[in-house]
């Protein structure tokens, strides 16, 4: 008691009044230290004692059962397991006794009183509420504290637009100005939260520092106003929200300055705060956390052994989670997240519905006698999907016409009637079908995709449908490369439909693209149509990446312009269903067939002592437990059509 008293903190078993609250930060004034009893134990209490790790540290034994316990019940699968475990260690007394537990210090009031304090001042707060009602609606006046944290932003944002909240003042640390003025400052956050001009009168801003009285005092001084009630709704966060650079959504304009990945990306720490700073395009695979995280790769590869070896999933997650315990995962400072656009739920809800509608009348307009009569434009249809849609749609009579894009070189010195007749020829279509294609040079990448004014005058009121499927699908090319062929030639395309959407008398129904189902990233379980997150486990190379930003920019602009768009997100795309012909693939399964069938052929020139040698060691590459995502190509097509 003499020490506590010393230190400036109650006695032990006294209860806690409010001007506890300031005689410091020591722990013992506010929780007290009591034995198996219930006795207090009058002595310093550290802040590290309050923490689960103090307690790991000093009692191994309990954090080993406790780990076994929970390896038991993921391996079974049942959590009678677990309990059985920890029943038989506390029967052998394996488990450590707890000689002392702690305890907040109890306040100096009844339950009784606590009830009847908060039922008055319930009612009290409503009889203020309607005092300041006029009409059937509130008129406030609110003080923010901790409005550039995270929570504080999303509330500013959202009463923003809240005509029953007539004026918000923030009071803003002084630290937190770095530099600037208060106006300034007021202008960077309003940029941020995209708050309308005619909207940001509502906001005042007044700088103090609201851990210090005098700082209070002087931010809230000459705030209040003799006839108009101020309603105080505090909001604490520890984070203090860094502007200038800072952006809380990408707007469209963005995606035109460049293709530094920090424009479209953020990165945030454990509390939800952005970092700013340079964001690597390297960064955000994960080839880069594994080379500099190796302790978790090596946790990944054993637990992936331990699946082979057994051929149960709860192994490795066994293993997982066993690793995690002993803290050999190294834990993420940082995560990324993509910028939100800036549209509510309800504002994509009903921007979707209304493309819908208008989308299912167009092609009504454009159908006679019960058959649609369609002109369709496609990029990419020297590739992969593109050729298989251009042989499914020779037959069709609902297609008139396509038009295809290409890119001069891809003609390699042929003239584009060359080209045809050996693109007709490939895709085996009749030569009385042929006269329903179309071959125009351009370049996607290109505003209007790079067509002369006659192509162009052609085309407007002609176009039904864009189908864009070029696309680059290399896994080694560099990030810039990438963007370039994935992203910017997206968005030129995306440009260019909308063109055609917005001409006059025009016939213009849908923008159909093609993604992969990789945007989501790795090992996620449900990934949503309406949603698009960065995988926590980063992406494996720069293709997923770039299709990643290209699907989040064709949302954007389809909210944004109001462009009809259909998106499909395809898994790895080989062969045909129907022959099982694995035509077209080159990287996931042909790339292992075709390395095994050249070492067969090479074994077979040698000598009979040598494949005698060899052959029995020869086995085919693969793993037994690997899973593949594959989809074979004309079910794409078919989804395409």
């Amino acid at each position: 008691r003499r020490r506590a008293s010393q230190r400036g903190a109650p006695a032990p078993d006294a209860p806690l009044t409010l001007d506890d609250w300031d005689r410091g930060i020591d722990p013992t004034i506010f929780l007290k230290k009591v034995d198996k009893s219930g006795a207090v134990v009058p002595s310093e209490i550290k802040p590290e004692e309050l923490l689960i790790d103090y307690y790991r540290g000093r009692n191994f034994r309990d954090w080993f059962w406790e780990m076994a316990a929970s390896s038991f019940v993921k391996w079974t699968g049942e959590d009678n397991w677990g309990k059985a475990v920890t029943a038989s260690a506390k029967r052998f007394k394996a488990f450590q006794q707890k000689e002392t537990r702690f305890e907040f210090r109890g306040l100096p009031f009844s339950q009784q009183e606590v009830t009847n304090i908060h039922f008055e001042l319930k009612k009290t707060a409503e009889c203020k509420l309607r005092a300041v009602t006029t009409a059937g609606k509130p008129q406030l006046q609110v003080l923010v504290t901790g409005a550039t944290g995270f929570i504080g932003m999303n509330l500013l944002g959202a009463v923003a637009e809240d005509d029953s909240v007539s004026k918000v003042y923030c009071v803003v640390w002084d630290q937190e100005l770095k530099g600037l003025s208060v106006e300034e400052f007021k202008k960077n956050m309003m940029d941020n939260l995209a708050i309308r001009p005619e909207l940001r009168s509502k906001f005042f801003f007044s700088r103090s520092d609201p851990h210090h009285d005098d700082g209070c005092q002087r931010g809230v001084q000459g705030l209040k106003s003799p006839h108009t009630p101020v309603a105080v709704l505090v909001v604490v966060t520890w984070g203090v929200a860094k502007f200038g650079k800072q952006r809380q959504t990408v707007e469209l304009d963005d995606w035109s300055k460049g293709i530094d990945p920090s424009i479209y990306i953020k990165k945030i720490d454990k509390s939800g705060e952005e970092v700013p700073g340079e964001i690597k395009p390297e960064e955000l695979l994960i080839d880069y956390y594994r080379g500099r995280n190796y302790r978790d790769y090596f946790a990944e590869m054993l637990a992936a052994a331990a699946v082979r070896w057994t051929g149960d999933d709860n192994w490795g997650k066994a293993v997982t989670a066993s690793a995690k315990k002993l803290k050999a995962f190294q834990p993420k400072e940082t995560l990324f997240e993509f910028r939100e656009l800036p549209f509510s739920q309800e504002d994509v809800t009903n921007i979707h519905f209304e493309l819908k509608k208008t989308a299912e009348s167009k092609l009504r307009a454009v159908t006679k006698a019960g058959k649609p009569q369609l002109q369709v434009l496609v990029t990419g249809g020297t590739g992969f999907i593109g050729m298989n849609l251009l042989g499914a749609v020779a037959e069709d009579d609902t297609v008139s016409k396509v038009y295809c894009v290409v890119w001069d070189q891809e003609l390699k010195g042929l003239s584009v009637e060359e080209f045809k007749k050996n693109m007709m020829g490939m895709l085996d279509i009749p030569p009385q079908l042929r006269s329903k294609y179309e071959l125009l040079l351009g370049d996607v990448t290109k505003p209007r995709m790079n067509l002369g004014e006659k192509d162009l005058a052609l085309l407007r009121p002609k176009i039904t449908h864009v189908v864009h499927l070029a696309a680059s699908v290399s896994f080694e090319d560099p990030y810039e490369d990438m963007f370039r062929s994935n992203v910017t030639a997206t968005q030129k395309v995306l440009e260019f439909a909308h063109e055609l959407q917005e001409a006059p008398n025009s016939r213009f129904v849908n923008f159909i693209s093609t993604e992969t189902c990789y945007i989501h990233g790795r090992g996620v379980d449900l990934c949503r149509e309406d949603r698009l997150h960065f995988p926590r486990d980063y992406y494996n190379n720069h293709y997923e990446l770039t299709k990643a930003l290209a699907d989040l920019y064709g949302r954007h602009f389809m909210l944004e312009k109001r462009l009809r768009c259909i998106s499909l997100c395809p898994a790895i795309t080989v062969g045909d269903w129907r022959t099982g012909n694995n035509y077209g693939d080159s990287k996931v399964i042909n790339a292992a067939a075709n390395a095994f069938g050249q070492i067969s052929i090479m074994l077979g020139q040698q000598s009979w002592l040598v494949r005698a040698a060899v052959k029995p060691l020869l086995c085919f590459p693969g793993l037994r437990e690997a899973k593949l995502n594959l989809v074979p190509a004309d079910r794409v097509t078919q989804g395409l059509h």
